[in-house]
């Protein structure tokens, strides 16, 4: 059996832990995972596949986007947006409630 191997680069660590998690049941799978705003996710992965291929690259929105236009030769994922990434968005900004009220006003 061939082994694939993934790079995912994720924007938190939560997301991190739920691909760590789901993978378990793909032993054909060796996946590499990288947390990473989308500023430092092209030097991220230059970093990786430098040291290790990669088939695949794993992403999301705006740093999927970038990764594909930078690395022309791997293919590259974008995960979509779902409830759970708005429902967290929301109980971060909860946390946050003084700097959102100050932004409101100006």
């Amino acid at each position: 059996m061939r082994c694939v191997r993934l790079l995912a680069v994720l924007p938190y660590e939560g997301l991190k832990e739920l691909f760590l998690a789901q993978i378990k049941e793909f032993p054909e799978i060796r996946l590499t995972t990288v947390v990473s705003s989308r500023f430092n996710a092209v030097r991220m992965v230059a970093d990786k596949i430098s040291r290790e291929k990669c088939d695949m690259v794993i992403s999301r929105g705006g740093t999927a986007e970038l990764l594909r236009k930078e690395f022309c030769d791997i293919m590259v994922l974008d995960i979509p947006v779902g409830f759970d990434d708005i429902f967290r968005a929301v109980l971060l900004a909860q946390n946050y409630k003084e700097k959102f009220d100050r932004l409101r006003k100006e």
